[in-house]
């Protein structure tokens, strides 16, 4: 295929936005877009009722931009903005989203913008806007219900871990029955048993914790340097989007220590409840 000069024209969008531009300058350039057919004119904002009225019946859009340059505008002064160049001929509105807001992940508001721009600004009642969270609704609900399922399974395994940890604090109160019963023989407290048996515990949790983040750390980032590539006809990607989110990896920790820390409690207390006569009856 050989495209023509008409065919590239058509496809240009000639920008007059700098604001240096003197009205002799806007002149000559919306003449010039009108003589090669271009696609639009993207003209400063004040300047779009005299731009509509030159290219009118040229096949030339006029356009113009929103929110420029930097997108810092508020959401209503956006909105005023785009119904004035609408009102004046605009037949294109390029707006610049909140720059801020999107190097700070909030593209809930951004959506919720560009949203309240289309709805109140072109004021169509059968115009229906849908963001890409919106479209693929049931996508995210799945994802989201599958997070949930991920922790709960991860929580039962660290409930399954803890079992062991009972196991193995239980095993030691019986094998250190005897060491128990003269500690205590020699003043020592049910306090302080407690204490020392609950410590030993949340070390063993302490330790399997830190391992298990650190573990699951090192391969979230090894997925996310090097990448799982993806069928792009199947799941719409063709790589797998790794997000370390710390948040997730403080609340599985603190999780996992909860639940170890409460799982020393009962072969704690059997120990602090052993009496002394009972540890060494049998020496």
């Amino acid at each position: 295929m050989n495209p023509t000069y008409s065919d590239i024209a058509s496809m240009i969008d000639h920008a007059l936005l700098l604001p240096t531009l003197s009205v002799s300058a806007l002149e000559a350039g919306l003449m010039q877009a009108r003589s090669y057919a271009v696609a639009s004119v993207c003209i400063l904002p004040y300047y779009v009722p005299r731009a509509a009225f030159v290219l009118a019946d040229s096949g030339v859009m006029t356009s113009t931009t929103i929110g420029f340059p930097h997108g810092g505008q508020a959401r209503e002064v956006k909105v005023a903005e785009a119904r004035r160049a609408l009102d004046d001929g605009a037949h294109e509105l390029d707006m610049v989203v909140n720059v801020s807001q999107v190097l700070s992940d909030g593209f809930g508001y951004v959506s919720d913008e560009v949203r309240a721009l289309v709805e109140k600004a072109v004021a169509d009642p059968a115009l229906r806007v849908r963001d890409w969270k919106e479209m693929n609704k049931n996508l995210f609900s799945a994802l989201k219900l599958e997070k949930i399922a991920t922790f709960i399974i991860l929580s039962l395994a660290i409930l399954v871990a803890s079992f062991c940890i009972i196991c193995t604090l239980l095993l030691m109160v019986t094998e250190k029955s005897k060491e128990i019963a003269i500690l205590k023989a020699l003043g020592a407290t049910d306090r302080g048993i407690l204490r020392i048996f609950m410590a030993e515990g949340m070390i063993i949790g302490g330790i399997g914790t830190v391992f298990g983040v650190a573990t699951g750390l090192a391969v979230s980032l090894g997925l996310r340097w090097f990448g799982v590539r993806l069928d792009p006809d199947v799941y719409y990607v063709d790589r797998l989007p790794i997000n370390v989110d710390p948040g997730d990896f403080a609340l599985v920790a603190v999780a996992a220590l909860i639940i170890t820390t409460l799982a020393t409690l009962y072969p704690a207390l059997a120990a602090s409840r052993l009496r002394p006569v009972d540890g060494i009856r049998y020496e």
